[in-house]
């Protein structure tokens, strides 16, 4: 993200939390104090097909669990490698994921208290999700499958049910991404398409810092606008974009 962009997201952001109270909230909650806890994830993993396709079974720390599946909103690693062109060896791939709302669907737990997961309501928590880093497309060596693995990092937010007063998770973690990939040698195209992809979370990652109301703030935003809106849920990783 670059200075100027953050910039215009920090300076609109009492104007996202406004349209979310306004959305979500009665006029007489909209004072209610927003609740951040940070959970550190602590175990676990996401696994995609070729598709872009994802399921996940999450862990972490104040007895934190998700499972659920969905596509990636935006997923590099598919985009890179598939839809513009086959990726060529020492290419840089991006492990760059996203996805919020009903990208996602499946269970939370958090504190005892279990809750389905989907679009925002006040019966269903939701999630936005964000994977980063990066690594080089390996060299061809004759065999048509290949892996390579880098490590990534996670943060991400999950918002309980929209019922004053509200509490969200500042969701942080890191580990270890392997991408599959395939050979792809026609008239048309030569070199490395995406064929799957497995993030593991490390089982023991640094407590992160409190989470801050601006990234609350951007997540807020994020989910009105897919409320009014009401966008229509995406099957595959590469037609979306954020």
């Amino acid at each position: 993200m670059n200075g100027a962009v953050a910039g215009r997201r920090i300076t609109c952001l009492s104007v996202y939390l406004l349209i979310a109270a306004a959305l979500f909230l009665p006029s007489s909650a909209s004072a209610d104090p927003i609740t951040v806890t940070p959970v550190r994830i602590t175990g676990g993993s996401l696994v995609s097909d070729a598709e872009g396709r994802a399921q996940l079974i999450f862990a972490g720390t104040g007895g934190f669990g998700l499972s659920g599946a969905g596509s990636f909103r935006f997923f590099q690693p598919y985009n890179q490698c598939i839809d513009a062109n086959a990726c060529m060896p020492g290419d840089p791939i991006s492990l760059a994921g996203h996805w919020d709302g009903s990208d996602l669907n499946g269970t939370m737990t958090f504190g005892g208290e279990v809750h389905p997961v989907g679009i925002w309501t006040e019966q269903n928590a939701t999630t936005v999700f964000n994977f980063t880093g990066s690594v080089l497309a390996p060299a061809f060596d004759g065999s048509l499958t290949s892996e390579v693995s880098a490590p990534f990092m996670f943060n991400g937010q999950v918002f309980l049910p929209a019922v004053p007063p509200l509490h969200f998770l500042d969701v942080t973690g890191s580990g270890l991404a392997t991408i599959r990939l395939r050979w792809s040698n026609t008239e048309s195209e030569r070199g490395w398409r995406f064929d799957g992809a497995a993030y593991t979370f490390d089982t023991a990652t640094p407590v992160p810092e409190p989470g801050t109301i601006a990234l609350v703030g951007f997540g807020i935003a994020g989910l009105a606008a897919r409320r009014a809106r009401r966008r229509p849920w995406f099957g595959r990783g590469s037609s979306p974009r954020v």
